[in-house]
């Protein structure tokens, strides 16, 4: 479980890491009635597109982040996930927080959709605050760079319904119906002469 190790790499206390441990493996983030981490995960996350601020630039809205898969093609939140938060420049580094996200799993003809609050941080490679992205010239970070986000908050979004799996539904027991129809034969009998 590679998603574990990176999770418990770095816990503050052995107390956190029991937690963690316990959570993962009572939680199947896929195919859920909720979507569930506790406080303190971390995930490995990229921003959708780069970052450039100039040195005037110190703020930047509605940044845009997607969960990073491993070697495995494995994330730590469902595959289509959009995370939504603000970079903000202090000093050399680029402070990155969240405050929603957004995601749809798929299995065969289902799909499952979550979607609320994500309170989180961004931590670089060397385990401190915000990305070390920034230099005189402004900050940059490319859309390819994998970063961990830690949670503040435990992460617990129930399924939303899903309107278009609905009406799939519903078409799904018109088409049946319209087939037994077609397959019985009128029950009208028609007048004898």
């Amino acid at each position: 479980m590679p998603a574990l190790r990176r999770l418990l790499a770095r816990p503050s206390t052995p107390l956190v890491a029991i937690l963690t441990f316990s959570a993962l493996t009572s939680m199947t983030p896929a195919m859920a009635d909720s979507l569930e981490l506790p406080a303190q995960a971390r995930i490995d996350v990229s921003i959708i597109e780069g970052i450039d601020l100039d040195s005037a630039g110190q703020r930047l809205d509605d940044v845009m982040l997607k969960p990073a898969a491993d070697a495995e093609g494995r994330t730590d939140l469902p595959h289509y996930c959009v995370l939504v938060g603000d970079a903000k420049r202090d000093g050399q580094r680029l402070r990155i927080t969240t405050e929603a996200l957004t995601c749809v799993e798929t299995d065969g003809g289902e799909s499952h959709i979550y979607s609320g609050e994500l309170i989180a941080g961004a931590y670089d490679e060397d385990g401190q605050f915000g990305i070390a992205a920034c230099d005189d010239d402004g900050c940059r970070l490319d859309a390819d760079r994998v970063f961990q986000l830690e949670l503040t908050e435990p992460l617990a979004i129930e399924q939303m319904p899903n309107p278009s799996a609905q009406l799939n539904a519903e078409r799904r027991g018109e088409d049946a119906d319209n087939e037994a129809k077609q397959a019985t034969p009128s029950s009208q009998t028609t007048p004898s002469e």
